[in-house]
């Protein structure tokens, strides 16, 4: 009896294993860009992927967004791991999400994307992995460095953020620096200087390989607030304080890397000119300003 009893539960369980892997149907959830959602779906549905989730059942997560001329295509797997890339069109998305809920995927391994006849590149098949994309709206901070007209030498800090409209990125910058009297004309003068600025900005990210370049300019006020220390002729300190307040226009490119999914490193080279001063007896008419940072991107 017991033998008996041990043969009818193992035909019991290849019985009902493979029944209810065929009650669940590839399906692919998909949210983001409405437009582009509602095309999506449709196509899914055509070829016979659900796109509601299952109870008990994997379903592929998918989110679209327009990212210029191109469709920003995002996956992730029963698994939690996640491919990333921008594609021509929906149907091109589409492809590589059925390939994502069609194939059975083993431990390490990516369903790869659909070849040159289905996304009308002329590249060849490649994993679904995360690529370098172009700026997303986003903000930024970061350390800087600056050399004046004048020889004088600059550190400070900075944030900025955009928000991308069509191929532009445009924004704002606030920066703050001082003058490490380390060199130039104030290395031998009394004097703490320390600058501030808003300046409005307008970027053009393009990709080049696993970069992306980021070239722009930027126009906006300047606060500049220098003390010079003198003493009286009873030898007491005496500080004079003066401002100057200028019209601020400049240039940058900047070389971002994508570091994970949201989170980009950069360096950025600006060239800036005072095109108009209250009072130019201090600081510099011009910099140069590097600056390294981290960039938080919207999902």
């Amino acid at each position: 009896m017991g033998a008996r009893a041990i043969a009818l539960a193992w035909l019991l369980l290849v019985a009902i294993s493979p029944s209810a892997r065929a009650d669940c149907k590839p399906a692919a959830v998909a949210q983001g860009d409405p437009a582009l959602v509602k095309a999506l779906i449709a196509r899914l549905t055509a070829s016979g992927i659900a796109t509601t989730s299952t109870a008990g059942c994997p379903a592929v997560q998918v989110r679209l967004d327009k990212r210029g001329q191109q469709v920003h295509l995002r996956v992730t797997d029963a698994f939690n791991r996640l491919g990333e890339r921008d594609v021509q069109d929906v149907a091109t998305a589409a492809a590589i999400i059925e390939s994502w809920t069609l194939q059975e995927i083993d431990a390490g391994t990516l369903p790869v994307e659909p070849s040159a006849e289905l996304s009308g590149e002329t590249s060849m098949a490649s994993p679904v992995i995360a690529t370098p994309h172009l700026v997303r709206s986003g903000v930024a901070a970061s350390a800087l460095s600056a050399l004046g007209s004048n020889g004088t030498t600059w550190l400070g800090g900075a944030v900025s953020a955009c928000v991308r409209i069509g191929a532009l990125c445009a924004g704002a910058s606030l920066r703050g620096e001082t003058d490490t009297r380390a060199t130039g004309d104030t290395s031998t003068i009394e004097q703490d200087s320390y600058a501030l600025s808003a300046l409005a900005t307008v970027d053009l990210p393009r990709k080049l390989g696993s970069f992306v370049l980021i070239p722009g300019i930027g126009v906006g006020y300047g606060w500049l607030h220098v003390t010079t220390h003198h003493h009286d002729a009873m030898n007491n300190p005496l500080d004079i304080p003066t401002s100057d307040h200028q019209l601020r226009t400049g240039a940058h490119l900047a070389v971002l890397r994508s570091w994970s999914e949201r989170i980009s490193v950069f360096g950025d080279l600006w060239t800036e000119l005072s095109a108009a001063r209250s009072d130019s007896q201090f600081g510099p008419m011009a910099a140069v300003r590097v600056s390294f940072g981290l960039r938080l991107e919207a999902p």
